[in-house]
């Protein structure tokens, strides 16, 4: 692999592995990228299920997963719908995949309310999601992900980029609860990220190589939402009460 990680990762793949519980049953990776999943199977010795309703994302995953040797992790070709639910995690993460969400009735509010569903009482729900100065859908032509659908018009929908108010929306409605924990991580120089989407749409590998030293001198943390000038993303943590009472 010539780059193993891309773009905003390095920030969240860090967030999620600092945040994880000290003591770890099991978990469940929803639609994550692959390599943390691999990474934490390979260094914090604990189960996982990984779920992704990606059948090509799923497929590539499987092999990876042969080839790399990678063992006790539980690969479902299924989306969050599908979860039973008798089955609980004592911890759940999701790395940038809540602002795709959008298949009919099922929303980003129905994901997160199901994931903090799956925790036993006392876990903790993990998650990342882009942010921006206000909240916005973004629309692509081409059809990125192997579940999304059209919208009438040739375009895709992609994703949104939420604001600290529909961070905190998102999360009332979900859980009922405040988060436990916000952290904040962005492009220093407002337009910086859209001007390197761009050129990673039209370069490729060539210029994403390029990204640990991208991310290192041209982003970092904030203490607030409110101190970012553009685009970057936002961690949560929703911890489940141990005496959780239904939403």
């Amino acid at each position: 692999m010539t780059y193993p990680l891309s773009s905003t990762r390095y920030f969240e793949f860090d967030f999620v592995r600092r945040h994880l519980p000290s003591k770890t049953g099991n978990a469940l990776d929803v639609a994550s990228p692959y390599l943390f999943s691999f990474y934490m199977q390979k260094h914090g010795r604990f189960p996982i299920a990984m779920l992704n309703p990606d059948p090509a994302d799923v497929k590539r995953t499987r092999r990876l997963m042969s080839e790399l040797h990678i063992k006790g992790v539980d690969l479902m070709s299924v989306g969050l719908e599908e979860l039973p639910n008798d089955r609980t995690f004592d911890v759940v993460w999701s790395i940038s995949v809540v602002e795709h969400v959008r298949n009919g009735s099922f929303d980003d509010v129905s994901a997160v309310r199901r994931m903090y569903a799956a925790l036993r009482p006392g876990g903790s729900l993990l998650l990342t999601v882009p942010v921006d100065r206000t909240c916005w859908d973004e629309y692509r032509e081409n059809k990125d992900y192997g579940v999304q659908r059209s919208d009438g018009t040739g375009r895709y929908f992609f994703q949104r980029f939420y604001d600290e108010r529909t961070v905190l929306d998102l999360m009332r409605q979900a859980t009922g609860k405040q988060p436990d924990v916000l952290e904040w991580y962005g492009e220093k120089t407002a337009g910086h990220f859209h001007e390197y989407i761009a050129r990673w749409q039209k370069e490729g590998m060539s210029y994403i190589v390029r990204d640990p030293q991208i991310f290192a001198d041209a982003y970092r943390a904030y203490p607030s939402w409110s101190e970012m000038p553009g685009v970057g993303v936002c961690g949560i943590v929703a911890v489940k009460p141990s005496e959780s009472k239904a939403i």
